[in-house]
């Protein structure tokens, strides 16, 4: 159980459970033993000796061992090592995991080459040399190839390829929320995050849920949003994102007109897209 007030009473209704199912001509007695996990010691001790007094006073019996966990947190940060695509299968990665550690630690790698990082196009594939004439160890040389940039990742604008941002005065942002990927994100002069939700035919559902995801994903990493973007996203003070939505039809979004969501129509003229505000 957890060392909070909910997980304490639950933990009590379940070991009541337990009692009651018991029986005195049971062949082995019930024995109850208690674990507290994910809290601090000093709590979990409180949350156990709860427990321990309620068994104790309703249902007359007791624990036979209580264990406390502290709540266990990475041993360090996380590093990405690899971004990309790769056509070797599990076995084949696997493979290339050393065994055993070298005697002398490996040189870094010079910096200088096509290394990738979030929001480039290169990445790093290890292709083998063929085995020198010589006997010298075999080299791995760094060979750079295309690959799709995920949509949830985190990175400054490079282009506005099938950006909407564009047409209503905003500028557009690559970062993406990895919950709802269909929607855009933009700025505004002011650092003010906008989110854009493009509804294709008369469906409102999916494009209206996918603002909500996101606005709710915004407002819980806007310091994220605001370091992966250089600063165009303020997040001090925090400003709170605007949603807006366009449409094919004008009629198929009546009912949201008086919502809080900006909605516009798209309209094809001869040389550009324009999106007319119809609230």
């Amino acid at each position: 159980t957890g060392a909070d007030d909910a997980a304490v009473v639950s933990a009590y209704r379940a070991i009541k459970g337990l009692v009651s199912d018991a029986s005195e001509l049971d062949e082995r007695p019930m024995v109850l033993n208690l674990a507290v996990m994910g809290s601090e010691r000093t709590k979990a001790r409180l949350a156990a000796e709860k427990i321990r007094k309620a068994a104790r006073s309703f249902l007359q019996t007791g624990l036979a061992d209580v264990t406390m966990s502290e709540k266990i947190a990475a041993g360090g940060s996380s590093v990405r090592t690899f971004d990309g695509q790769t056509s070797l299968d599990l076995a084949d990665i696997l493979a290339r995991i050393p065994r055993q550690l070298t005697s002398a630690p490996m040189p870094h790698a010079d910096r200088s080459g096509p290394l990738r990082l979030a929001g480039h196009d290169a990445v790093i594939e290890a292709v083998e040399a063929k085995p020198s004439p010589t006997g010298a160890p075999v080299q791995h040389v760094a060979t750079p190839t295309e690959a799709d940039i995920s949509a949830s990742r985190l990175g400054p604008i490079e282009h506005t390829n099938g950006s909407h941002a564009t047409h209503l005065g905003l500028t557009h942002i690559e970062a993406r929320c990895p919950y709802a990927d269909d929607i855009e994100l933009a700025v505004d002069h002011e650092g003010r995050a906008h989110l854009i939700a493009l509804a294709e035919g008369q469906d409102m559902a999916r494009p209206l849920e996918s603002l909500q995801i996101a606005s709710d994903w915004i407002g819980a990493h806007l310091t994220l949003l605001s370091s992966a973007t250089g600063g165009k996203v303020k997040a001090n003070p925090p400003l709170a994102a605007s949603r807006h939505l366009i449409v094919d039809h004008a009629a198929s979004a009546r009912r949201i007109l008086d919502s809080n969501i900006k909605v516009y129509v798209k309209a094809q003229g001869q040389h550009e897209t324009i999106c007319v505000p119809l609230n």
